[in-house]
């Protein structure tokens, strides 16, 4: 499950093939501290109409969000803030 909102009740997140604001949502209740981008592996407890309520059971991959580029990254050729004309 893909994190997208988290607030003080649980966080709100999606399935790998599910499509923001037009699949049902997947609620997540549980203690793990979770931070919108995370991706977790969850059990679905029951369903209501078209969503899942499901409890979190760990974080698969935690979302960095000031992370470096890694250390074999170059870009192919330099950012340019012109636009350019066709």
């Amino acid at each position: 499950v893909l994190v997208d909102e988290v607030d003080k009740w649980g966080a709100i997140g999606r399935g790998i093939a599910d499509s923001p604001e037009v699949d049902g949502v997947v609620h997540l209740t549980g203690d793990l501290s979770l931070e919108q981008g995370d991706v977790v592996d969850a059990e679905v407890l029951r369903t209501q109409d078209y969503d899942l309520i499901a409890s979190p059971l760990q974080i698969l991959r935690k979302w960095r969000s000031q992370s470096p580029p890694p250390a074999n990254h170059s870009p192919t050729r330099p950012a340019t803030t012109k636009p350019r004309t066709r």
